[in-house]
């Protein structure tokens, strides 16, 4: 297989006929924070697509940049939010369905208002801080139906009756009356679900939606996701760090490390012969025996943890953790590897010892 070098970042797959264009296109994206004179960013350089219908998975350790890239796309960073000091740098391109697109980066308030909710939707890592307590959980649907859909207060109720139903919520009338508090968390994940979906957005961002709940909800909630972006053809941005989730529902993986796109394929390949050493250790370290080169392995710990981004690193962001380091990780950073079938990779090796699985 042909292999080239390119100094452009562009993680996409090759285009086959009849592929359409993506729906999300980011590239060199930085995001970070302003203390003083200084500025620390946490993401630094990142690029990747999602095309229509597609899921998409962001996989990495604590730290990597994953929810900043999710809080970057929905424009909730920056002056104006909760997170003044913050800055958005780069280009994060958006196909609105009439056939044009928009710039998120530097987009007013009152733009993202048209489309956030309505063509940009997310589900929020954690349920209980997202719903606000003092508002039943029915009116929090409602105020986005009538917000973005311009939906009659009546209507709007019986709207979001329909969705709670459609999310597999019990007793969906009486619950559109309960405070969050009153609900369990999978209950909760389930009106957050309803309300990233009530105004059928083109993309939705799940940022670790399974993350708080036991296995079995888990379970129940990613089925409930599957089955939303089949019947409503949504494509899915899905930021979790449980590749066991990620084997079951995405189309491809982007692995993020120190806030850039480290490896970008679709997750047969990631999985059978990972191209990038951090790649390889996430697989290693999972305890699901699929996810490993051989039944009985013991698992593999990765050493220390992401540097601080107030750390400076030169070369390689991952060589002070890689067991196949070289002295050129320790100077240069790698360039971007890609291949025929579209599988990109930041890594000086060609191959790594014992990677095809």
């Amino acid at each position: 297989m042909v292999e080239t070098e390119t100094q452009s970042p562009t993680p996409t797959a090759a285009a086959t006929p009849g592929q359409a264009g993506p729906l999300l296109a980011i590239r060199d994206l930085e995001v970070g924070f302003r203390s003083g004179d200084d500025e620390f960013r946490a993401v630094n350089g990142m690029s990747l697509e999602v095309r229509p219908r597609e899921t998409v998975a962001v996989v990495g350790e604590s730290g990597c940049g994953k929810s900043l890239t999710a809080l970057s796309i929905m424009g909730l960073l920056g002056p104006g939010t909760s997170l003044p000091d913050a800055f958005v740098r780069g280009s994060m391109r958006l196909a609105t369905g009439d056939g044009s697109e928009h710039e998120l980066v530097g987009m007013r308030s009152r733009e993202y208002d048209r489309i956030r909710g309505s063509v940009l939707s997310m589900i929020f890592q954690e349920p209980m801080s997202a719903l606000n307590p003092l508002f039943t959980v029915g009116e929090q649907v409602v105020e986005m139906l009538v917000r973005h859909e311009h939906m009659p207060r009546r209507q709007a109720w019986t709207r979001a009756e329909v969705l709670f139903e459609q999310v597999g919520i019990p007793e969906p009338r009486r619950r559109l009356k309960a405070y969050p508090f009153e609900l369990s968390g999978g209950q909760k994940q389930r009106v957050m679900i309803a309300i990233a979906m009530s105004c059928n957005p083109r993309l939705l961002i799940a940022d670790e939606p399974t993350t708080a709940l036991d296995v079995t909800i888990q379970s129940q909630i990613l089925y409930l996701l599957r089955e939303i972006k089949e019947s409503f053809e949504t494509s899915v941005l899905f930021i979790t760090h449980n590749l066991g989730i990620v084997a079951q529902f995405a189309d491809r993986v982007a692995v993020m490390y120190r806030g850039a796109v480290v490896e970008f394929a679709t997750v047969q390949e990631v999985f059978k012969a990972p191209r990038h050493p951090y790649t390889r250790m996430l697989l290693d370290s999972h305890p699901g025996e699929s996810l490993r080169a051989r039944a009985g392995d013991r698992l593999q710990a990765i050493p220390g943890t992401v540097p601080s981004i107030t750390t400076d690193i030169d070369g390689c962001a991952f060589h002070p953790r890689c067991p196949y380091v070289m002295p050129l990780c320790r100077t240069t950073a790698p360039p971007e590897r890609i291949d025929a079938s579209g599988h990109t990779a930041r890594c000086h090796l060609e191959v790594i010892p014992d990677a095809e699985r």
